[in-house]
């Protein structure tokens, strides 16, 4: 075989690859659609993949949700969020849901404090009380708290915030 045939043949072997890896990742993509499959790579929870189910949000149930816009350009700001699909042009957060409509939540510099249920949760803005916190609901990053930009900083989201509920897939703690 000449020269410029092996380097023909190693050429085409090559784009082969990338056009085989291209093929690869849009079917990954389409299952990942197909299945409500999210990809989690924060650490103020698991990394991994997650499926939204169909269910109504409840305590301890993993939820994403789409922040506000001004909460969601200083996630930005600070390079805690990046752009996505939510009305605010950011991707949403994945945190545990630890508090609903009418529960009671402190915050302080230390810990959160929920209808007695305490999270570390140190923070650097003070102490806040929320009583009987009216149609809120509060996220909590379970697996990095120390790290974690969570309700702690910019209190409990509504409902309609919340866009799905998600369980593990297949997780790395």
């Amino acid at each position: 075989m000449s020269c410029c045939a092996k380097t023909w043949f190693f050429q085409a072997f090559i784009v082969a690859k990338i056009l085989l890896l291209i093929l690869l990742l849009m079917d990954m993509l389409a299952v990942a659609i197909l299945f409500h499959i999210r990809i989690n790579l924060s650490h103020s929870m698991p990394i991994g993949l997650y499926q939204k189910i169909n269910k109504a949000p409840e305590l301890g149930d993993t939820v994403a949700v789409c922040l506000s816009e001004p909460v969601a350009r200083e996630g930005l700001d600070q390079g805690y969020l990046l752009p996505g699909y939510c009305p605010s042009k950011m991707l949403p957060v994945l945190k545990m849901l630890i508090a609903v409509p009418g529960d009671t939540v402190v915050v302080t510099e230390k810990f959160m404090l929920v209808n007695d249920q305490k999270y570390d949760a140190p923070q650097q803005l003070g102490v806040n009380h929320f009583d009987g916190v009216p149609n809120s609901y509060w996220s909590y990053g379970s697996n990095a708290a120390e790290r974690s930009w969570d309700s702690r900083y910019f209190g409990g989201v509504d409902r309609k915030s919340i866009i799905g509920v998600y369980k593990p897939l297949l997780v790395f703690a």
